[in-house]
């Protein structure tokens, strides 16, 4: 048997030697934990909450054993399917941001980005739905004190400024005649620029602080709808009457009030359409019913025409009291 060389592994001596490098580990750990810091106070990370909907097929108080004046179908999966829909409409979410004007943000200036301050600040502004606003530019609120404050913008070399009109949502640009712009306000004063209308409101029992500053800004409403249509997802397990709705944003407060408001007019539409239905069976029902008194009331009329075209007379005997006695006697 010849001689072999075996080369052993040596985990003692490459233990040893793996140590002996520590310092560039201990860098390295550094380094990773630098950038993992810088991501996380640099990038602001969204929340997500849900909400639970149970969906129940009423009966029709007109629906009887013996009446059948409604066609039933689909019973509690097509009314599921319904409200699914219903809530994943363009049109359902366009309601839900009109009506809360989520196209409208309160931002702070934080270290690295502008933080969404809705339902944080203690102010409102009150615009002009039927002017056009400035898009996609914040425009700059410091206040002096709580009762007045410094209203400025700066728009650059930029020319024009898209606008919208929240009303009709139309959008177009409008010319600028300063660039940049500064002016002291009260609270509660009418704000007239040619592409910024409205007040800026207080609310009760709020102070804002002195110095504090905030910005408001618009965006298209196509843009805002769009953006809680994506992140707004709804679920349904199979042969199940309970829906799941999630909805994902960078503000809890914006989350809350667009779950609550977005079941509220859902709850809302489906009773609107409950109502316009018996509105509609009821029309549908006088309609028969004139239609069916009209048809009586022609050939009424026609009969009587004949009896007096014929001189056809219907004859009535009447009996005195005298006449009658003598009958029976």
């Amino acid at each position: 048997m010849q001689d072999q060389d075996v080369q052993m592994f040596d985990f003692k001596a490459f233990i040893f030697r793996a140590l002996s490098y520590w310092k560039w580990f201990v860098l390295a750990l550094i380094i990773g934990v630098y950038i993992v810091y810088q991501q996380n106070i640099r990038e602001e990370f969204p929340y997500t909450l849900d909400a639970k909907i149970t969906v129940q097929d009423d009966k029709n108080p007109l629906f009887t054993s013996n009446t059948s004046l409604i066609f039933n179908y689909g019973g509690i999966s097509g009314k599921v399917q319904e409200v699914l829909l219903n809530l994943k409409s363009r049109e359902h979410h366009e309601k839900v941001v009109d009506s809360l004007d989520l196209y409208l943000s309160y931002l702070t200036q934080g270290r690295f980005y502008k933080t969404d301050m809705y339902g944080s600040v203690p102010f409102k502004f009150v615009g002009v739905d039927s002017a056009y606003q400035v898009l996609g530019h914040p425009i700059k609120i410091e206040f002096i004190d709580n009762n007045s404050f410094d209203l400025s913008y700066d728009f650059g070399e930029a020319e024009t400024i898209a606008t919208q009109n929240f009303e009709t949502k139309e959008v177009k640009r409008l010319p600028i005649s300063q660039p940049t712009f500064k002016k002291r306000y009260q609270v509660g004063e009418y704000i007239d620029l040619s592409f910024l209308k409205g007040s800026i409101e207080a609310l009760e029992d709020t102070s804002v602080p002195k110095g504090k500053t905030y910005f408001i800004q618009y965006t298209s409403f196509n843009s805002a709808v769009s953006g809680f249509l994506r992140s707004y997802v709804v679920t349904n397990e199979e042969r199940s009457p309970l829906l799941s709705v999630r909805l994902t944003n960078k503000n809890k407060a914006k989350i809350v009030d667009y779950l609550n408001t977005s079941i509220y007019i859902l709850d809302r539409d489906q009773l609107e359409k409950k109502n316009q239905y018996a509105v509609n069976t009821i029309n549908f029902i006088d309609k028969q019913l004139a239609r069916v008194k009209g048809d009586l009331t022609k050939k009424a009329d026609s009969l009587n025409d004949f009896k007096r075209d014929n001189k056809l007379y219907n004859l009535c005997l009447l009996y005195t009291s005298d006449a009658a006695d003598e009958r029976s006697s």
